[in-house]
């Protein structure tokens, strides 16, 4: 097995010669084979092979020669392989396929010589995962060109409605978001909750790659199936750059969601002064309220804000607005200083009334 890991052909064909068994494998089931494509000796691999060795042979962990040269990016070793009779879509026990173990490293070259091979590049994996999709969450970016350039649909959908861009978009992959979309990608595809790869990237404050899709035509006003936006998706997890780029980009601050809250609610109720600014500077209505009449003023003065409730005061907030059970903002007040704040902001507006 040494003599082949290090490529000493004249050393293997002498022991060959000898007797040696070819198939013979180590405590951990590993053959020669194995050990010389792992290490991209292919002259080794060419001899073996011509003195028998058994290409399908797995080790310990259920792994043949051609997925061990793929993982290794062996090229060449993989297309002997092949020619030998390797099989290029085999399953393995943990549901990989020597393109799926080539794509998820990054392999191009080797993706490619799978394709050219008969490798299925649109199989389906576990949850009808593409190999597109498992190139695209990893970064690989030569990978994904490869996948492409062999024939993978550049909008297949896994069993949840995903489809590569989001997870790249998710994730923050930004040059393979360039080559999908390039490739045709559907900016607006959404999964089975209504989410597309501009909620991804709102979501994570990816922001360079939010730009690309909106500069590609994707919907900065699509809802999930809850009706919210990526602007909300935004503007709740706090991320201010995602919130001003979207409204930069002409989403509708004022949009609501299945309960009737627009991105200004979530971002009051959490704390997130600079984000209620930047939604209120775009024209976000200070007095929209949702289902259960409840204003972004209630909800400041409910976590007790006393920043964000000024804000909101100077910005024309109703202080007398009324929930569906008849509560007040003062009636909601976390404490005695805001309950303070909120009945001197009511005298004032008194005394500037008469």
């Amino acid at each position: 097995m040494a003599a082949s890991m290090e490529g000493r052909v004249e050393v293997a064909k002498t022991l060959l010669a000898a007797g040696a068994d070819v198939n013979a494998s180590d405590k951990n089931g590993r053959t020669a084979l194995m050990a010389a494509s792992q290490e991209g000796q292919l002259e080794a691999v060419k001899l073996l092979v011509t003195s028998g060795a058994r290409v399908g042979a797995k080790d310990a962990r259920g792994l043949t020669a051609l997925a061990i040269a793929c993982f290794h990016g062996r090229r060449d070793v993989v297309k002997a392989l092949a020619e030998a009779g390797a099989d290029v879509n085999e399953h393995y026990g943990d549901g990989s396929t020597p393109m799926s173990i080539a794509a998820r490293k990054g392999h191009g070259e080797t993706v490619l010589a799978l394709a050219e091979a008969g490798a299925d590049v649109n199989a389906l994996h576990v949850g009808g995962v593409t190999l597109l999709m498992i190139a695209a969450q990893e970064g690989r970016t030569e990978a994904v060109k490869a996948l492409l350039n062999a024939g993978a649909k550049a909008n297949a959908k896994s069993d949840i409605g995903m489809t590569a861009l989001m997870p790249a978009s998710y994730l923050g992959h930004h040059e393979v978001v360039e080559v999908l979309i390039q490739a045709g990608a559907d900016v607006n595809a959404s999964d089975v909750n209504g989410a597309t790869a501009l909620s991804a990237a709102s979501q994570q404050g990816n922001i360079k790659i939010m730009k690309m899709l909106l500069g590609a035509g994707a919907n900065a006003d699509v809802k999930d199936k809850d009706g919210r936006t990526p602007l909300m998706a935004a503007a709740t997890v706090g991320n201010l750059d995602a919130v001003k780029t979207l409204a930069a980009a002409g989403a509708n601050v004022n949009v609501r969601d299945a309960s009737g809250m627009t991105a200004l609610m979530p971002a009051a109720y959490l704390g997130h002064t600079q984000i209620v600014e930047a939604l209120l500077n775009a024209g976000a209505d200070v007095n929209a309220a949702d289902d259960e009449g409840k204003t972004a003023l209630m909800a400041a003065a409910y976590i007790g804000n006393a920043e964000l409730t000024k804000r909101l005061l100077t910005a024309g907030a109703n202080i007398n607005a009324k929930d569906k059970m008849g509560k007040t903002a003062l009636d909601l007040a976390k404490d005695d200083a805001m309950r303070q704040m909120l009945s001197d902001a009511q005298q004032n507006i008194k005394t500037n009334a008469q």
